[in-house]
């Protein structure tokens, strides 16, 4: 019998990065013959009425069913029209897991766990939730109106409250939210570590020896979502500053991420070089064209218990890496060391550590300890083999 997966992705494109790349690639690998199905509810600019549209995504050959519940645009209407909005989705969506009748159904954020519920409800399917963030804390640390932060964090924490407990399986991305879902208050059935490390993907530090070699600029990169606490502008200024005191070195500051305002400003300034977001594949291939890869993060509580992916795919590509010294950043450059940690609002320790990656057996040290780390180990082969396990026991389930 074909094992039927739904995946929820409100709050995730089609082809994220944990969701397509590492979690239904590894399926595709490990299953025979899945039907995947990936959800989304997409609010559209100049829509003026609900539609669904059914099409086929591709990835390395095999198919994605893709649903879309097609809206308008939130921002538009009132709180009572969102309000419509999403129970006309609920509605859909039930309707969608009654044609389905998934075996396997994951939600991927918290605002995703009702619905979720629902359809496990209705589909008698095993039921996921694969946790990517400290929800209650992204709300709290990044919404500056003080009324909105209060009310609707406190919705997120409730929602986590009343419904993780009702998933089958908890898969987690980080150790603070490992050892929250395994409190009694949440009372989660079995939960487990699924960090975003990335595959194993370079075979040989000396593949391009050229990159190690001595040269008089170096080109940093940075990939993934931009806003004010991230560290983008800071950095961006410690480059300018650098490249003002020497005459014969030279940094350039590149970033890979969507439209934003701050990375118009930052480029309208010349203060970085700006590209547009490319598929996961892609983006790896080029990360080994650049020399250090950065994630400063500033020191907001948030940070301190987050686990980047970004990190881990530096070491994939060989990229030494500069990061902030403090929680989860510090602790897997301190583990692997693959990089240099320093105080992220610190020119000194900046400009201290781009003078020592000059240096190119600086560099070839790094850049080795990261592919070591990744290779070995920390990749996502092993990390993912809980997470395939509890889908082969159900498809051996269902074939009996």
């Amino acid at each position: 019998m074909q094992m039927k997966i739904l995946f929820i992705g409100n709050y995730h494109a089609v082809n994220d990065t944990r969701l397509l790349h590492r979690e239904i690639d590894f399926i595709y690998k490990n299953i025979d013959s899945p039907k995947i199905y990936f959800v989304k509810a997409l609010p559209q600019e100049h829509d003026r009425s609900v539609t669904s549209r059914i099409s086929k995504y591709y990835y390395k050959d095999n198919e994605i069913i893709y649903i879309q519940f097609r809206h308008p645009k939130y921002k538009k209407y009132s709180f009572f029209k969102r309000f419509y909005y999403k129970t006309i989705f609920v509605f859909w969506f039930i309707k969608i897991i009654k044609i389905i009748k998934p075996d396997i159904i994951q939600a991927s954020d918290a605002k995703e766990l009702f619905i979720g519920y629902l359809a496990k409800k209705r589909s008698k399917a095993i039921s996921i939730y694969d946790s990517h963030e400290d929800y209650f804390r992204q709300v709290f640390d990044y919404c500056k109106n003080i009324f909105i932060k209060i009310i609707y964090s406190s919705f997120i924490y409730l929602i986590e409250l009343i419904y993780a407990r009702s998933y089958d399986y908890v898969f987690c991305v980080d150790e603070y939210l490992l050892d929250k879902y395994k409190k009694k208050l949440y009372n989660a059935k079995k939960v487990e570590l699924m960090r975003c490390f990335p595959n194993a993907f370079r075979t040989s530090l000396y593949e391009d020896p050229k990159r190690f070699e001595n040269k008089n600029e170096l080109h940093l990169v940075y990939v993934g979502n931009v806003n004010t606490f991230r560290g983008i502008i800071e950095c961006s200024k410690y480059v300018a500053t650098y490249n003002s005191e020497n005459n014969c070195k030279h940094v350039y500051f590149h970033i890979y991420s969507n439209k934003h305002r701050i990375i118009d400003e930052l480029v309208k300034n010349h203060l970085i070089i700006s590209h547009s977001t490319i598929d996961y594949p892609d983006l790896i291939k080029e990360l080994e064209l650049y020399d250090v890869g950065i994630c400063l993060w500033l020191p907001i509580k948030k940070y301190h218990r987050n686990l980047p992916m970004k990190n881990f795919d530096y070491m994939g590509a060989g990229l030494p890496i500069i990061t902030s010294n403090f929680g989860n950043l510090k602790k897997y450059i301190d583990l692997s060391q693959a990089g240099i940690c320093i105080n992220p609002l610190s020119y000194v320790d900046f400009k201290s550590a781009i003078n020592r990656l000059f240096d190119p057996q600086e560099r070839i040290f790094f850049s080795n300890n990261g592919i070591n780390f990744v290779r070995e180990k920390n990749n996502f082969e092993n990390e993912s083999k809980e997470y395939i396990k509890l889908i082969k026991e159900h498809e051996k389930r269902l074939n009996r």
